[in-house]
């Protein structure tokens, strides 16, 4: 094996990594960017090309800056800050090569992307390449036994310029972690934005004492804010909460509705003002600013109470939210949309304690002693020829006759389309609204959950209006089937409970007057349209009076339905509970239906 052939150890290999990364670095397409900013890393800018310099070779105007730092030079770009001339000071030879139309050994395409050099190279942490390299490097010799023709050997950092223990006073970037860092890049921040900064035109002033008392008083400015050390100054992008508080509210992403389109600041900013934007939709929050310029923006609560709410939630609002303020959607709201396991409001506790009342009357007389029924004749025998195991025979009736509805299909037809047409609509918003729950409760990465929840997306829109109008049209089918045929009712079928089905097609009937105030209070957002019915009755509100009885129209949505559910142990809907524990005990007893 010859030597240009000789595998590679471990170690060997270890050796050809500064090499692998300069590669990278030479072979970076143009849309990457150096890093520019203010803060240095010392650990990278020790051993990069510039190491050794003084801060005053390339930065020589710095001493004469009055005030230093200059606010109304921290908004300019980087290529403002530093021409490509002031390279060449040091590296004439690559203006001389740009003029010939070369680059790092490379033809120029694009002149004009080369008269910035920021633009591709970070001057803070440039790898540093041996000036001897042609000289030294051996094309036949294999590249790993000669690493040091590029990269000198360094058993200790170099020794740091003289001047540059007082740049890093200010500009040596935080550790990240360390104990120190939030006090170093709050001082560095407070430099300009402190109470008595340097003269400049909306500058945001922050009290010194911001930090006191505050949920974020332990760290960094620049956690919040990355591209605060950065050129330019006034082109920060929004800060987002989600980088550290990862999981959302349920009662806002488990609701559906507007809340998932409102910011973090509307609500635990103090001295805000929500505002609409008309681009997006989303609720934003505007900081106010005191008489001696200082702003709100860092006070950060945590309120329990309602008083974030009513910013929003308050008549005559600008922002499309509701005249009130209104509970979380609680848990007897599951039948039918994603909600919380809460239930602490007044409607939902009444119901929950009715409803809990009713169910343990009706355990107490089924276990009151009363004798067991005799087994049918027709009880199917035990053994290896029978259709299956228990827990085979107690599936295959909880889905067939339970979910499907066989036996009432065979029974009837009529009453299995028109039982259907009320059931499975129930039975598919019920299973919506739980995935989308548990989908947001996993994360914000759960995009699919979201819109799951959130009522303006079209597929839920759709299916949401679907579902109701088929309760609808089954109570209706109820009724015409009752009044108008003369079809003797099945033996051992339920009567109709009148009162049950007014109950339910009151809840479905006013959560469309809900949905189509919902839908104008908010200036039918995209996507509103898909739900046709409330879209179409959205047209009768105007925004303003939509905002005002939206709360109203809620409480009597709530209210229809903790009716429903405390009518429930009490009415001859409680078969909706009852039946299938009937059908898996028949099932496992060996019942055939």
């Amino acid at each position: 094996m010859t030597a240009s052939h000789r595998p590679l150890s471990a170690p060997r290999a270890m050796l050809l990594l500064p090499l692998l990364l300069v590669g990278l670095v030479l072979a970076l397409p143009p849309a990457a960017r150096a890093s520019a900013g203010w803060l240095l890393d010392p650990a990278r800018y020790h051993v990069s090309a510039h190491g050794q310099l003084s801060c005053l070779d390339c930065h020589a105007e710095t001493p004469a800056q009055k005030p230093h730092p200059d606010p109304a030079r921290v908004n300019r770009a980087p290529k403002e800050h530093f021409q490509a001339q002031r390279c060449y000071e040091c590296h004439a030879g690559v203006e001389s090569n740009l003029a010939a139309g070369r680059h790092g050994r490379r033809p120029v395409d694009d002149p004009a992307r080369y008269a910035y050099c920021l633009e591709c190279h970070d001057p803070h942490a440039t790898a540093a390449v041996n000036p001897e390299v042609k000289a030294k490097f051996q094309a036949g010799v294999p590249r790993w036994q000669q690493c040091g023709a590029c990269h000198a050997a360094r058993t200790a950092p170099p020794a740091p310029a003289a001047d540059l223990k007082d740049c890093y006073a200010c500009h040596m970037a935080p550790t990240p972690g360390a104990p120190q860092a939030a006090a170093q890049s709050s001082q560095f921040c407070l430099d300009c934005h402190g109470q008595n900064p340097p003269a400049a035109k909306g500058m945001p002033l922050i009290a010194a004492s911001f930090k006191q008392d505050n949920p974020h008083q332990d760290i960094s400015c620049l956690t919040c804010h990355p591209g605060g050390a950065r050129y330019p100054h006034n082109g920060q992008a929004p800060v987002n909460c989600q980088q550290c508080h990862a999981t959302r509210h349920d009662e806002k992403a488990a609701g559906g509705d507007l809340h998932l389109g409102v910011s973090c600041q509307a609500c635990h900013l103090q001295g805000v003002k929500p505002w609409k934007d008309a681009k997006t939709g989303r609720v934003l929050a505007q900081p106010a600013r005191l008489d001696d310029g200082q702003t709100t923006v860092h006070s950060l609560t945590a309120q329990a109470d309602q008083a974030a709410c009513v910013r929003c939630h308050q008549a005559g609002n600008t922002v499309g939210a509701a005249g009130m303020v209104l509970p979380a959607k609680s848990v007897i709201c599951m039948p039918c949309h994603t909600a919380t396991f809460s239930a602490g409001d007044t409607v939902s506790s009444v119901a929950l304690i009715i409803f809990a009342v009713g169910l343990l009357g009706a355990l107490s007389f089924w276990f009151s002693g009363a004798p067991a029924a005799p087994a049918a004749p027709h009880q199917a025998p035990a053994g290896p020829g029978h259709a299956g195991s228990a827990l085979g025979r107690a599936l295959t009736a909880l889905v067939l006759d339970g979910v499907f509805q066989r036996r009432l299909w065979r029974i009837s037809p009529l009453r299995g389309l028109i039982h259907n047409l009320i059931f499975f609509p129930f039975l598919v918003r019920f299973v919506w609204g739980i995935a989308a729950l548990l989908g947001t409760l996993a994360g914000p990465g759960q995009d699919w959950a979201f819109a799951m929840a959130a009522k303006n997306e079209p597929l839920t829109a759709l299916v949401f209006d679907l579902t109701g109008l088929m309760v609808v049209l089954g109570v209706i089918g109820a009724m015409a089937r009752r009044f108008l045929t003369k079809e003797p009712r099945p033996a051992g079928l339920p009567r109709p409970d009148w009162l049950a089905l007014g109950l339910m097609a009151g809840i479905v009937l006013v959560g469309f007057i809900l949905e189509a105030a919902r839908i104008a209070m908010t200036g039918a957002p995209d996507g509103a349209g898909w739900a046709f019915i409330g879209y179409g009755l959205s047209q009768a509100f105007g925004q303003a009076g939509a905002g005002a009885i939206y709360g109203y129209l809620w409480y009597c949505h709530a209210i229809l339905t903790g009716a429903f559910l405390a009518y429930l142990p009490f009415s001859r809907m409680f078969h909706i509970l009852l039946a299938p524990i009937v059908l898996l005990l028949n099932a496992l007893r060996g019942h055939e239906h």
